[in-house]
Parts: C-alpha cells; structure tokens; sequence
C-alpha cells in the first residue's frame, strides 16, 4: 500500500517537473547569447534538476526499503563509466578553482552493473565532495583493480566529519551536524548510495578526519564492487552495449559570469549587505537589489559580522542556516554591539514555525521572511526600515528640544548615545576637546564612530557636537536666566 502510494505521489510530482524541464531546456538554449536572461534560467533549471533527483532517490529509497529495488544488469567499463560523471564536474571544478583529478588503470574494467543506479551513487558523493570542499580545495577519484575486486576512491579534504557521525551516516534520513556547514539535505543521498552498492554485491565505506585550523580535512569514501557477475546472472536481454549512452544526472549548469564582491550604484546611498551562503540565492537577492541600492556580500556569518564592524551598511539581509557562524548569532551579535547596534536586520530563513520566528525576533531582527519569498514584500520591508530611520534622523535635526537618545531604537544604540552626550556636556565648556577624546571615551575607532554617528543622526561628528551645544544654548537662554 505506501509502495503504491510513492508510486502514485512520485508519477504526479514527475509529470510536471517534465513539463517544466523540456522547455526549460528548449529555452536555456536560446538564451545562450543573452547572458542576462539566461543567469535567470540556468538556477531554474539547476534546481528543476535537483528537484527531479530528490523525487527519484526519495522513489528508489522506498523501493529499498520493500526490497522492491530490482537492478537491471549490463556489462561495462567502470574506469569509462566513471569518467563520465566526473567529467559533468570539470566546469564547476574550474570555477572553484579545485583541484580535480581521476588516476585509473589504461586497460578496461569490465563489470557487471545497474548504470542507473550506479550513477547515483557516484553522483552523491562526488556532490558532497564539492559542497563540503572549500574553494582552492582537492579533489581526486582513484580506481584501483584488485584480484576479485575493482575499488573507486573518492577524496577531498573539505571540512570532514566528526567521529561521532561516522556510524550513522549510512542511516535513513540522518544528516551530519556540522556547525562550519551551512548546507542542509535530505539524509536520503548516502543511505540510498549503501543500499545500492550492497544490491550490487559490493561495499561502501567512510574514512574521515575533520578539518582543525591548522589542517584541512581528508574525507575517503571508498566503493568495493565485485568482478566479474555479481550474484545474480544476466540473462541474453541484459548482455547490451550501453558504452555511448550517457548518464542520466547532471552536475549544475555555471552562471555566465559570478556576481563581483561589491555592486556599487551610484544612482544610490543607501548600502546593503547580503549575508548567504547559497551562491544561487546571494546571486538571486543581489540581482534583485542591485538596481536600488549599493550592495555587499558575503557567505557567512563571520565574514558578514567582519563587514558590517568594518563597513557599517545601512541594512543587513542575512540567512540564519549559514557555515562557521549562523544568522541567529550574526543577528544577535550585530544588535549588542555598540556599533552595529543602529543596523536594521532582516532574517530570511525556509525554517517557517512560530517557534523559529519567535527565536530570529528575540534576537532583535527588525524583520523576519521565509523561503519562498515574496520579492514585492522585501523591497517594502527594506524600503520601509530605512525609511522610518531617516524620518527619525530628519526629526532629530528638524526639533530643537528632541535628543539623540530619543531617536534609538534599542537599548544598546539608547546607551551608545546616552554615553556620548553625557560625555559632550561635560566637555561642552573645554576649547582642547576634539574628537578623538570622545572616540576614547566611548570605546570606538574614530572612523567608527563618525559612520554610527552619521548612521544616527544623518550629522557629521562635528556638527553632531555643535548641534548639542546649540541645543544646550538654546535650553539656558529659555530659562530667561541669561541673555545673548
């Protein structure tokens, strides 16, 4: 019964992913000489793709399950076979600039296979590789002939995993918990990958030493298929040449050109950093802003908490399932740091709960959207938060008697700024009083706080002291006690 109803489900769901795939395929072609249309069809087609495979492992995981997986045997050259996958690879592994190579015997390997499912198996580990594998990184595919068996080594010294992992990870549904890894998946790649190499006779094993900060991590999943028929005999139907057919998966299509670090628009003030380590999303959320406002980006936590300290944009956009450092610490560190404290956060996360967004806002986000999101609701949600801090900028230049600390919107900015005219006041009366005094007194690098200075009041240090004199001077002759 839940045979038939995967079935069933996976029939439905892979009836219009074709539908979509064809003339997605049809129109990736003839875009191919309009780089700016066909960037927004290749992630579409990359992850119709991604799609499609998800549905077939989650379909052939079932049949595994029920013992219904029958393999259908055909004889060919494994160094061949594995060639071709690993070739679909070479273009991302060029534009990472990884090291990636294959080391195999000159003559044929023939064996007795199931190319389909083989080709998943392949597929899935040489994905982990690149997805857990930093740029600059190596990775290396070894095919050794031993007497009754053929062994293919997949390599890479990406982050590696943790001992305490290693024994589950050929489990149903299990996913490895690494902090430094922002990429989710579905726990089905390595349990399907075991149980198609143990249909096939063979074995599957992992050997692996996570990264330290002195040394990169070495990960080696290893297949052992037997030589020769396996335990089952092919019949004369199955006997076939399939050398010329090509696999069926695909690795992902490359963008034409990758998003440069800093956007720069100079029809525009008002800069933004984009926290997110989905290189097919950044790009996406870059694409979409670039035409209003100065952007940055980033790929992580840490490398956005480093900008933000270092740059002080107007607004932050970040991810919360993020590599190294999370959006949930990066949001929180942001909000508690004098600082960055002024810097309106929104959160974009597929984590939809109450509890979720509960925990992104207690962490002072200004704003929370899950994935899928709407692009007409985070353009309002940006344009709304920067337009509501310029209105209390405006307020705080425009009425004599408002103070800086009444245009915070936290209690961390709140006692930044109680600090800082605490500190003017009592120097107000001092002709040696510059600038740096107050950068000391309140902790920060001069260039530091002329940015959140700035960011507060829309004033520059110097005309932010003398408005506070000017506002002093204004509260003393109101008392009619002095005159001018």
């Amino acid at each position: 019964m839940k045979l038939s109803f995967f079935t069933h489900v996976s029939h439905e769901i892979r009836t219009p992913l074709t539908l979509i795939l064809g003339p997605l395929e049809t129109l990736l072609k003839q875009t191919a000489h309009l780089p700016e249309i066909n960037n927004q069809v290749i992630p579409i087609k990359n992850n119709a793709d991604r799609l499609f495979r998800l549905v077939t492992e989650l379909m052939d995981f079932r049949k595994t399950e029920t013992g219904k997986l029958k393999l259908q045997l055909t004889q060919q050259d494994i160094i061949h076979f594995v060639k071709q996958i690993f070739n679909a690879f070479k273009d991302l592994a060029n534009s990472r600039n990884i090291t990636y190579e294959i080391v195999s015997p000159a003559e044929p390997l023939l064996l007795w296979i199931d190319k389909l499912q083989l080709e998943k198996v392949f597929f899935n580990l040489l994905s982990n590789a690149f997805k857990f594998t930093h740029d600059n990184g190596i990775i290396s595919i070894c095919i050794e002939a031993e007497k009754d068996t053929v062994l293919i080594e997949v390599r890479d010294n990406g982050i590696g995993i943790p001992q305490n992992s290693r024994d589950q990870l050929f489990s149903d549904f299990f996913q490895v918990d690494i902090s430094s890894s922002g990429h989710i998946g579905s726990g089905i790649g390595l349990a399907l990958s075991k149980s198609i190499v143990l249909a096939h006779g063979g074995q599957i094993t992992i050997d692996s030493v996570p990264q330290t900060k002195q040394i990169a991590g070495d990960t080696r999943f290893r297949v052992k298929l037997k030589r020769g028929s396996t335990n089952h005999t092919p019949s004369d139907n199955e006997i076939v040449n399939v050398r010329n057919k090509e696999y069926s998966y695909q690795a992902p299509i490359l963008l034409n050109e990758e998003s440069p670090k800093t956007i720069a628009n100079p029809k525009f003030n008002d800069t933004l950093l984009v926290v997110e380590d989905n290189r097919e999303i950044r790009k996406l959320l870059i694409d979409l802003l670039e035409p209003y406002y100065h952007i940055l980006e980033e790929e992580n936590g840490h490398n956005g908490w480093e900008t933000a300290t270092n740059i002080l944009p107007d607004l932050v956009i970040c991810d919360i399932m993020m590599p190294i450092m999370n959006g949930l610490e990066l949001c929180s560190k942001l909000k508690t740091d004098g600082r960055t404290a002024h810097i309106p956060v929104i959160l974009l996360t597929a984590m939809d709960t109450v509890p979720q967004q509960v925990d992104g806002l207690e962490t002072g986000a200004d704003s929370y959207l899950t994935k899928p999101f709407s692009v007409e609701l985070l353009l309002l949600n940006i344009r709304n938060l920067l337009q509501a801090r310029k209105i209390m900028r405006k307020k705080f230049t425009e009425e004599v008697n408002l103070q800086p600390q009444d245009i915070t919107i936290n209690k961390t900015d709140h006692e930044f700024m109680l600090k800082v005219v605490a500190f003017i006041e009592k120097r107000m009366a001092d002709e040696n009083f510059v600038i740096p005094d107050l950068a000391t007194e309140v902790c920060i690098s001069q260039p530091i706080l002329y940015k959140k200075i700035r960011a507060i009041t829309d004033l520059s240090v110097n005309d932010f002291i003398k408005t506070i004199r000017l506002k002093k001077a204004y509260a003393l002759l109101s008392t009619e006690n002095y005159n001018v």
